[in-house]
This record gives structure tokens, C-alpha cells and sequence, in this order.
């Protein structure tokens, strides 16, 4: 009789909890909600740095990197386009060796001739 007891109350209990779990405050969709806040809050400031920089970057003329590292490389594609046309490469061989199409070639041969030799 005793054991009977025993079972019917821990039956209860365990009653008791389950009902009680559906009343208490789920703390981690709270903490997820104020995550997903906070991430979306960084995003926005993110975007908004961004905004400001190029805002900057624009009113004092900055170029970008790559911009600037093109324009070396092309400056640098000129001077040894023109070197081996002085030495008398063909266009055809010179686009090979520096990797630039025959048209841009020829295009920057045709303006050192204009600028004279």
C-alpha cells in the first residue's frame, strides 16, 4: 500500500510540473529575440559607416585600390609595349608577352608614333 501511495504521488507531481512548464517564460527565445536585434542593429550601423565613407572617399576624390593598381599595371604594360616595339617585336608577339589584346596594342603604339618618335 505504501508503494501504491508513492506512485500516485509522483504520478501528481509529474503532472503538476508538465502543467507548470506550459506557464513558465520560454528565457531563450527572449535572448534569441535580443540577438537577432543586436544583429540587426551592427548591420545598420555596418551600412551606415559604409554610407559615411564613401560619402568621403567622393568629396576628396579617393580612388579606390584596384583602381589605382589598374592604372599602374597599365602604365606599366605601356612602357614595355613601347620597349619592345623600339625593339622591333611584332604587335602580334608583344600581346602575347604582355597579355594585352592586339587592338590595345596597336592603339598604344599608334599614339607614341603620333607623339613622335
Amino acid at each position: 500500500m505504501d508503494l501504491s501511495l508513492i506512485i500516485i504521488l509522483l504520478t501528481l507531481l509529474a503532472i503538476a510540473f508538465f502543467i507548470a512548464s506550459f506557464f513558465v517564460i520560454n528565457q531563450s527565445s527572449h535572448a534569441q529575440e535580443e540577438l537577432e536585434e543586436l544583429a540587426l542593429q551592427q548591420m545598420r550601423e555596418i551600412h551606415q559607416v559604409k554610407t559615411r565613407l564613401a560619402t568621403v572617399e567622393e568629396s576628396l576624390s579617393i580612388e579606390s585600390s584596384q583602381e589605382s593598381f589598374s592604372k599602374n599595371v597599365l602604365g606599366l604594360s605601356k612602357k614595355q609595349i613601347i620597349t619592345l616595339y623600339t625593339q622591333g617585336h611584332p604587335i602580334e608577339d608583344i600581346a602575347v608577352q604582355t597579355n594585352v589584346a592586339p587592338a590595345t596594342v596597336k592603339s598604344i603604339v599608334d599614339q607614341y608614333i603620333a607623339q613622335g618618335l
